[in-house]
């Protein structure tokens, strides 16, 4: 059978081009249309609404160690931001949420290494800030199971509010101190994790920069 188009034959290689560009076209709205991002199975929605702020996703990651993904991890801003520091900085609304994807406990449990972010994020004064990172890190003692997700929110003169796998909202009044070291875990000079710094920036990573096993 002969084709053309306007007039134009079209020989056996034409064609092929034509129909291989049509796959590509057609193969790409999939990706535009998704209304979430998705890191190692777990989603993270384009938007969310918290008391009353309406947040962005601003990039999410995965936390890698010793060569396996332990959480993925989105970051939340009222309006897309590259700037590490001054996202730490800011006394506005926004939020992280985690979700575990390993099923290996032993490296599922986080209270240790967010310990250790701590001491990074704040060059090791977390003196002043003891008691919230304790209740911090109490939290989530029981959140060592694939497919448990925490919701971290700072909103400005209330705190941090902390809660798993849709449950009750704990909230630890720490005061914007508290919260500039707890974005410093993933977004200080020194983060856990480079890598997913990049991420949750926006920006791409093709490999974990490991900084804490």
């Amino acid at each position: 059978m002969k084709y053309t188009v306007g007039g134009l034959r079209l020989n056996g290689k034409v064609r092929f081009a034509l129909r291989l560009a049509l796959l590509i076209v057609l193969s790409g709205y999939p990706a535009i249309a998704s209304p979430a991002a998705i890191h190692a199975g777990a989603e993270f929605p384009d938007t969310l609404e918290v008391e009353g702020a309406s947040l962005v996703l601003n990039g999410a990651g995965i936390r890698s160690a010793f060569l396996i993904d332990v959480y993925a991890a989105g970051l939340y801003l009222q309006q897309k931001s590259s700037d590490a520091e001054q996202i730490v900085a800011a006394d506005e609304p926004m939020a992280l949420e985690l979700e575990i994807v390993t099923s290996l406990q032993a490296r599922a449990r986080m209270g240790s290494p967010i310990e250790r972010g701590f001491e990074r994020s704040t060059n090791g004064n977390t003196e002043p800030i003891r008691d919230e990172i304790r209740a911090f890190v109490n939290l989530f003692a029981e959140a060592n199971r694939k497919g448990d997700r925490i919701k971290i929110v700072y909103l400005p003169n209330q705190g941090v509010a902390v809660s798993m796998n849709g449950g009750e909202e704990r909230v630890i009044e720490g005061g914007l101190r508290f919260k500039q070291a707890l974005f410093g875990i993933w977004l200080s000079p020194r983060p856990i994790q480079k890598s997913l710094k990049a991420d949750m920036l926006g920006g791409k990573s093709s490999a974990g920069e490991e900084l804490d096993q």
